[in-house]
C-alpha cells in the first residue's frame, strides 16, 4: 500500500481553514459587544451540529469497522464533555462565597481552558500520528525496494 501524501495536502488544508475560521469567530468578538458574541455562538454551535451528525453518519454508516471506532471515541468524547458542562462542573466548583452565576461562568472558563489544552495536545497527536505513519511508508518503500532489487539479482544470477 502506497501513502498517498495528498491526504495530509487535504487535511493540513482543512486544519488551517479550521483555524482560520476559529480565529475569525474570535475576532468578531474582541470588541465585548454581547449580541455580536450571541450571533457568533449561534453560528458555531450549527457547525458543531454539523460536524458532529457527520461522526452520527461515520459511525452507523461506515464500511471500515476502523474507521466507524475511530468516529465512536470522538463522538463519545464530545457527549461526555456536554454531559460534564452542563450537568457537573458548575457543582463541582460550587463555593458559598460565590455570588449568582459565579459557579458557571468559572465552569465556562475553566472549560474554555481545558478545551484549548486539548485541542493543542491533539494538534501534537496529529503531528506524531502522521510523521509515524510517513515513516512507516518510508520503511515500507525501502524493504519492498530491497526485494525488487533482490528479486532482480537473483533473476540475473539464474540467466549466468
Amino acid at each position: 500500500m502506497r501513502l498517498n501524501e495528498e491526504i495530509f495536502t487535504v487535511k493540513l488544508a482543512e486544519l488551517e481553514q479550521q483555524y482560520a475560521r476559529l480565529l475569525g469567530h474570535l475576532r468578531a468578538c474582541t470588541n465585548g459587544d454581547k449580541e455580536a458574541i450571541r450571533r457568533e455562538i449561534i453560528k458555531v454551535q450549527e457547525e458543531y451540529r454539523e460536524a458532529k451528525l457527520l461522526l452520527t453518519e461515520r459511525v452507523e454508516f461506515s464500511r471500515s469497522p476502523a474507521v466507524a471506532k475511530l468516529a465512536k471515541a470522538q463522538l463519545s468524547y464530545a457527549q461526555e464533555t456536554e454531559k460534564l458542562i452542563k450537568d457537573q462542573m458548575a457543582k463541582d466548583l460550587h463555593s458559598e462565597m460565590n455570588r449568582a452565576g459565579e459557579d458557571e461562568t468559572e465552569a465556562s472558563l475553566l472549560y474554555a481552558e481545558y478545551a484549548i489544552d486539548f485541542a493543542t495536545q491533539t494538534m501534537r497527536h496529529a503531528l506524531l500520528a502522521s510523521l509515524a505513519a510517513l515513516y512507516k511508508q518510508i520503511e515500507l518503500d525501502e524493504k519492498l525496494d530491497e526485494e525488487s532489487l533482490n528479486k532482480q539479482k537473483t533473476g540475473r544470477e539464474k540467466e549466468l
